[in-house]
């Protein structure tokens, strides 16, 4: 298991394909895809390729990606959180989803926090994760954790 950020109760690390059915599971809750803007997820082979082809992919290309989190209380996989680059936009996005159980206990900061440390400490295509954040609460504020997913902190730093 690479393990790549670990806070107090949680582990990030890079999605296995063990993880699919977990995942799965968490993107067929209609609240945990509500604001993700990606249609939801319609089949478990559609996760699996996701995963495959578009996660595992962005390892290999940029060194980053989304990593699994493991709430380490239950050693259990509950979601996700971490580094997308978006060639269109030529920008890093934050992201995050996590079962609906696991919303309000501060799950969404306590990963998101390393994660935006991890892409500031590396150069990015359109300069660092830092710079984008800055100059989005410059324009018009970040959001809080709201606990649920979504793309809140990715989505602020597109716009």
């Amino acid at each position: 298991m690479d393990v790549i950020l670990e806070t107090k109760r949680l582990i990030m690390r890079e999605f296995i394909m063990e993880d699919v059915e977990d995942s799965y599971q968490m993107n067929l809750d209609p609240e945990v895809t509500r604001y993700t803007n990606d249609g939801g997820v319609q089949s478990w082979k559609e996760i699996r390729h996701r995963i495959k082809n578009h996660v595992l992919g962005d390892y290999n290309k940029y060194g980053y990606g989304r990593w699994a989190v493991i709430f380490k209380p239950e050693n259990k996989f509950i979601g996700f959180c971490g580094l997308k680059y978006i060639p269109e936009l030529n920008e890093v996005e934050v992201g995050y989803r996590f079962m609906r159980d696991y919303w309000g206990i501060g799950i969404a900061t306590e990963s998101a926090t390393p994660v935006v440390k991890f892409g500031d400490d590396r150069p990015q295509p359109s300069g660092t994760l830092k710079e984008a954040i800055s100059a989005k609460k410059k324009t018009n504020g970040s959001g809080a954790d709201s606990g649920q997913d979504t793309n809140n902190v990715a989505s602020s730093l597109r716009n």
